[in-house]
């Protein structure tokens, strides 16, 4: 197949592409590369068969594009979530999401290829408070980025009804190697800060919980999504389990072997207080399971991150 990531110079993108690459499909990457960087890319580009355009998705262009590439499946990853600044900018964060979401379906509409969305759970439901949300629980966003992703939701089953083929896959909380240390992801931020001996930044009491989910599972369950046959449709994918914000860090701590208290911060307003994703509509849709347990993929990501430690002369990129 042909493939366009939109995003594809980002975290989870550079590593779908990988994916995608080594099951043969060409690959054609459109990133502004304001949170993704070409590092991401290096091998895959050496390798042949993928082509960049820096681009920003929301500002058009994407027509042209299609017209061009003819491309079989879209995927929409261009939509990096910051908690603070999604307050602090709703209209940012809706325009990161929405319109770049929309061009995307437009282009895949037009020239009869399939669209594959790429959604965020915990700020879809942010009400949870046991157990693991269903694919048929209703979201009730409290938090500018969940509300934007929703808006996403309804532009695509506009289009799903007009005959587009969309998967929309809402993700747990992916981590993982080349994941920005810099930026707001908990896993790759908290061990990055210890192993450069400095106290994690923990956000109100620490008790929040997420559904962590490595990468390299996410990667797993949207390539799937793009070659499945039909399109599947809206398919949550995550382990199921609900780990505290605390306990990570914890973990993280015992692995790098850094001791002491964290940076206590206030609580984030709207930060969803639990989040686990019941993975079994995507075991039916996509044939789909995590597999990589938390600890293993905390000890990928810390082995990933030391290896890029001040003074060893790698980029540690985005």
């Amino acid at each position: 197949m042909l493939v366009v990531v939109a995003g594809g110079a980002g975290f989870l993108g550079a590593s779908l592409v990988d994916r995608l690459q080594a099951e043969g499909d060409e690959l054609v990457v459109v990133d502004d590369l304001s949170h993704g960087h070409l590092a991401n890319l290096t091998e895959a580009r050496r390798r042949g068969g993928v082509r960049f355009h820096r681009m920003d998705v929301a500002q058009g262009g994407l027509a042209t594009l299609a017209d061009r590439v003819r491309a079989d499946a879209w995927v929409h990853l261009a939509t990096a979530i910051d908690p603070v600044r999604a307050w602090e900018d709703p209209t940012g964060e809706a325009r990161a999401v929405v319109p770049g979401g929309i061009e995307v379906l437009r282009a895949a509409a037009a020239t009869g290829a399939r669209a594959v969305l790429v959604s965020s759970g915990a700020y879809l439901y942010p009400a949870q408070l046991t157990g693991a949300t269903r694919a048929g629980d209703v979201p009730r966003p409290v938090h500018p980025s969940g509300a934007a992703r929703l808006a996403l939701e309804a532009y695509a089953g506009a289009y799903a009804a007009r005959g587009l083929e969309v998967a929309t896959l809402v993700l747990g909380t992916v981590y993982g190697p080349r994941q920005d240390p810099l930026g707001p992801g908990l896993v790759a931020r908290a061990a990055w800060t210890m192993l450069q001996n400095q106290a994690p930044r923990v956000d109100g009491d620490g008790r929040q919980e997420r559904d962590f989910l490595f990468v390299d599972d996410a990667v797993d369950a949207v390539a799937r999504a793009v070659h499945a046959t039909p399109a599947p449709g809206r398919v949550l994918v995550g382990t199921g389990t609900a780990t505290g914000v605390l306990d990570v860090v914890e973990q993280l701590a015992a692995r790098i072997g850094w001791a002491g208290e964290p940076q206590w911060a206030p609580a984030r307003p709207g930060d969803p207080r639990r989040s686990a994703l019941d993975p079994a509509a995507a075991g039916k849709a996509l044939n789909w399971q995590p597999w990589t347990r938390l600890e293993d993929g905390l000890g990928l990501t810390v082995d990933w991150l030391k290896a890029r430690l001040p003074g060893r002369h790698r980029h540690i990129g985005r």
